[in-house]
């Protein structure tokens, strides 16, 4: 079955995305969040700049706090030079 998802994320964020992933609809986003990670579709992303953050292990834990607390499944991959950000990508 090949993947339809939408070519919103990095190509090494969509490689972890199972074929027939099949997405929940209706997600309210929260306004409090700094990072839109509850209103996050399959296949989507978002960037967070390396500068922002001063411990990467940090970042990781706390992506992984949440996919826990949400039920979702997040990666966090980091792309050097040119982008010099961190990628949040939801696979589940």
């Amino acid at each position: 079955m090949p993947n339809t998802l939408p070519d919103v994320c990095s190509p090494e964020a969509a490689k972890k995305i199972a074929p027939g992933t099949v997405d929940n609809v209706g997600t309210v986003a929260n306004m409090r969040e700094k990072w839109p990670y509850s209103n996050l579709n399959i296949g989507y992303s978002f960037t967070v700049p390396i500068a922002e953050i001063t411990n990467e292990q940090s970042l990781r834990n706390m992506v992984t706090a949440k996919s826990k607390f949400l039920k979702k499944k997040f990666t966090v991959i980091k792309h050097g030079e040119p982008y010099n950000c961190f990628e949040i990508a939801r696979i589940a």
